[in-house]
């Protein structure tokens, strides 16, 4: 039966069992393992275990793991799943791509493992995963596509390798990165990549990057620390809108385009330090009212430029 075949590929480490008392404080037992076909071992995850670690050793096992728990998750409140059930998912070796939408909104997933095989996450493969936290991502992964992390809210450290080419359109957009360190192999960032980080302090693009997308940074309320890259030559539209804690900016003598509104309503924005670029769009610095710039080492005052705020 296909139970019995799924029993025999997949391996269960152990588990931490936590007894929810009712009036007593929490009883801690020693770890524990399961071994027993998919269903019956998801049913004694509810009001046992808090963290399951599941190996599926195919794709087809591992669809199946999610069929199960989202189930699962579809007769409980959201908040009652994170309670009771917390998964830890180690991805199958050879599998080359997390397929589009798999774990999408799986909201008892709080930890992922991918194997050094897989070189794409799909289209929001982990979209809505707002309790995933921890993700594993190795050596030889090269994209990450549209929305992949996009509302990941508990998702705050990542380490993304030194093999990695391109970072897909909202690929982490509202999620709970706090520092991000793109390698030099990224050559592209789509719009809207790491928009809406509200957590966001610090980010580092590549060196080799020529161009920043149109709102690759929006909307990252507490973001202060930004390394722009050495080769930078295009700053698209929006690119730096609505980023109040961005206090200095030095722009790269490589940079020849500012466009549309590209640091507007950067409020706390100080001091810019910039070449003198061919093109600059309209309301460049509009809303960033303590704002002045340095033109080839001497101060001027924003006004002299009026064409960038108006």
């Amino acid at each position: 039966m296909y139970t019995d075949r799924l029993t025999k590929n997949m391996s269960l480490i152990q588990l931490p069992v936590v007894l929810r008392p009712t009036l007593t404080p929490p009883v801690f037992e020693k770890p524990r393992a399961f071994q027993t076909y998919v269903p019956s071992l998801v049913d004694r995850f509810i009001g046992g275990p808090q963290l399951a670690c599941l190996r599926p050793t195919t794709l087809e096992d591992m669809r199946a793991f999610v069929s199960i728990l989202r189930a699962k998750e579809q007769t409980c409140t959201r908040q009652a799943i994170h309670q009771t059930l917390r998964v830890k998912m180690i991805l199958p070796d050879g599998l080359a791509q997390v397929p589009l939408k798999l774990f999408r909104d799986l909201h008892c997933l709080v930890s992922v493992e991918l194997p050094h095989t897989v070189t794409e996450i799909g289209v929001e493969a982990f979209a809505g995963c707002e309790y995933l936290r921890s993700v594993l991502l190795c050596v030889g992964l090269k994209h990450i596509y549209k929305g992949a992390f996009a509302g990941c809210l508990s998702l705050q450290e990542l380490y993304l390798p030194g093999t990695l080419k391109s970072i897909g359109i909202e690929a982490f957009w509202y999620s709970g990165l706090k520092k991000i360190y793109l390698p030099d192999s990224v050559k592209r960032v789509w719009p809207r990549a790491f928009g809406k980080c509200f957590k966001l302090l610090s980010i580092r693009f590549p060196r080799v990057l020529h161009r920043i997308e149109e709102h690759v940074i929006a909307e990252c309320v507490r973001l202060h620390d930004v390394t722009l890259p050495e080769t930078l030559y295009y700053i698209d539209k929006e690119a730096f809108w609505n980023c109040h804690e961005i206090t200095h900016l030095d722009l790269p003598e490589t940079l020849t385009c500012v466009d549309t509104r590209a640091f507007a309503n950067c409020t706390e924005l100080c001091h810019v330090s910039m070449p003198m670029c061919d093109t600059w769009g309209r309301d460049v610095f509009t809303g960033c009212s303590k704002l002045r710039l340095r033109l080839n080492g001497v101060i001027v005052e924003l006004l002299r430029y009026i064409n960038l705020i108006i």
